[in-house]
């Protein structure tokens, strides 16, 4: 019998939905897979009128281990994070051999507000959101 995952990506349906950047014109929408083992997301923006994706995003759980996965244009192939923390309602993952950031955190801070966090042990950067839509 294969090993269950000791997290689950379901754990994580808070994140599920359009979320808008509350500083700027910016947005993370997430959703589900078919069969709900794979959440996806991507970030964009918008500006006088026109969207666009700024980076595609993945949290997957692969055994035992949940990985937030980052797609930046800027780099060559898709960055993880291994999952080091999670609460019911948040969670923090790192990967050290990465450039910047080091780590990557998501916290719900209440109903319908999310709060984002970059950096590595010299500077952060925080990212607020308010949720526009469930699904």
């Amino acid at each position: 019998m294969a090993q269950q995952p000791s997290v689950s990506v379901k754990q994580f349906s808070w994140l599920a939905g359009k979320w808008k950047n509350t500083e700027r014109n910016s947005f993370e929408y997430w959703k589900f897979n078919e069969d709900s083992s794979l959440l996806t997301g991507y970030s964009f923006s918008i500006k006088e009128g026109d969207t666009t994706i700024t980076e595609k995003l993945q949290f997957v759980c692969e055994g035992p281990t949940c990985y937030y996965v980052a797609d930046v244009p800027d780099n060559g192939k898709p960055i993880r994070f291994a999952m080091m923390q999670h609460t019911p309602n948040g969670f923090r993952s790192e990967n050290q051999q990465h450039d910047y950031p080091k780590y990557i955190e998501y916290k719900l801070e209440g109903p319908g507000k999310l709060r984002a966090e970059v950096g590595d042990a010299t500077r952060k950067q925080v990212f607020n959101f308010e949720r526009q839509d469930k699904l």
